[in-house]
């Protein structure tokens, strides 16, 4: 349907440049949005949702809703920030770029009223978005793949033929995701140099990072991918597996199911507010985690004590902690364990689908008392 999509980044070619860039995309993503609203018949539809919406996707949508108005429900998620409780009040207001969300996001908002929904999933992001946007903002789950949640729990199977997952006496640490810079593999290389010289623990580093969607432009993540290839063709007992393919969803569930701590070192500056998929999922698999302090994903794992936090872009620390992680493992699993429960009742597929129908009056609120599988009550407007 769309002919530019989330990875399509400005090229750096100069703020202004980039940014006759950003509004040529959103008038492409407005035609295409406008075109593909016709041919699905949108008069027929009761609950439109978009998520992980990006620059150009907002303006586009207030631009093709100038043109085309649903007439149900349009949802809209936010997962990322520019920091607006950070941003002085003239930027929001007249920097080119900084001002495109107020205004678009307020701009649909006059357009459709109450039948126009933002959304975020933390509500750190909910609280910063209510610096720009003064209606109703409802916080929802993180949709952790049911694959995820029903992975076998017996020997390694398809990736494990390629990969030497089986338990082998040591504990097994695992980062996943892509390479893109904000992630922290620029620190990957020193922690495993450092663990290597603590002699009284015995740990293996499984690390399954595929180029980003958006590209490799950080000289600083080549370099650690140079130091990482040779970390593991090393024989000399260092441990690392490097896994540079993308995975299928049921490979990537297998990977992370046979891992015993995963660590998600984010740089601070981007994941203040901004929540992490690798994060929700290790905690609904009850894996003990290390993450960067001053983080949402900090403020939630201090629910669990199923992990610890270290300090931003700190090599050093990192692998202090991860040591202390696994030579008090049994500890740390045991949380981590516990708590995995409550967590998977919120961040479920079930539970997001049933706050937007709920949100869109689509089905009736019920108390959490009642709410279960199939517990929805359809409204008399559906």
């Amino acid at each position: 349907t769309f002919s530019v999509g989330g990875y399509d980044f400005p090229p750096g070619s100069g703020p202004v440049r980039d940014l006759a860039y950003l509004y040529a995309q959103s008038i492409i993503f407005r035609e295409d949005l406008w075109h593909g609203l016709r041919q699905v018949d949108v008069e027929r539809y009761g609950l439109i949702f978009c998520h992980t919406v990006r620059d150009f996707e907002l303006l586009g949508w207030h631009r093709c809703l100038s043109r085309l108005r649903p007439p149900g429900h349009v949802t809209m998620l936010m997962r990322d920030t520019p920091g607006w409780a950070r941003v002085g009040r003239w930027k929001r207001l007249w920097h080119p770029y900084f001002r495109i969300r107020p205004r678009s996001l307020n701009g649909i908002r006059r357009k459709l009223g109450a039948r126009f929904s933002l959304v975020t999933d933390s509500e750190f992001l909910s609280e910063d978005y209510s610096h720009v946007y003064r209606h109703r903002i409802v916080t929802v789950p993180i949709p952790v793949n049911d694959l995820i949640l029903r992975a076998p729990t017996g020997e390694p199977a398809t990736l494990g033929k390629r990969y030497p997952l089986a338990a082998d006496g040591c504990v097994r640490i695992g980062y996943l995701g892509d390479d893109r810079g904000a992630r922290g593999v620029y620190l990957l290389p020193q922690l495993v140099a450092r663990l290597s010289e603590e002699s009284d623990v015995r740990v293996r580093f499984f690390i399954q990072c595929p180029n980003a969607a958006s590209g490799q432009g950080d000289a600083r993540l080549l370099a650690a991918f140079e130091a990482l290839a040779g970390l593991a063709s090393d024989t000399t007992g260092r441990g690392v597996t490097l896994i540079r393919e993308r995975l299928s969803d049921e490979e990537y569930a297998e990977l992370l199911r046979h891992l015993d701590v995963v660590v998600v070192p984010y740089d601070r500056w981007r994941y203040q507010e901004a929540t992490s998929g690798v994060f929700a999922e290790a905690l609904a698999m009850g894996k003990p985690v290390v993450v960067t302090s001053g983080t949402w994903m900090a403020h939630e794992l201090r629910r669990s004590g199923g992990g610890t936090e270290f300090a931003d872009g700190d090599a050093a620390d990192l692998a202090a902690k991860v040591v202390d992680v696994v030579k008090s493992y049994e500890g740390y699993a045991r949380r981590a364990q516990d708590f995995s429960p409550e967590w998977r009742r919120f961040h479920s597929s079930h539970r997001l689908a049933e706050m937007l129908l709920e949100e869109s009056g689509l089905v009736r609120k019920q108390p959490p008392a009642e709410r279960g599988e199939g517990a929805w009550a359809r409204s008399e407007t559906v």
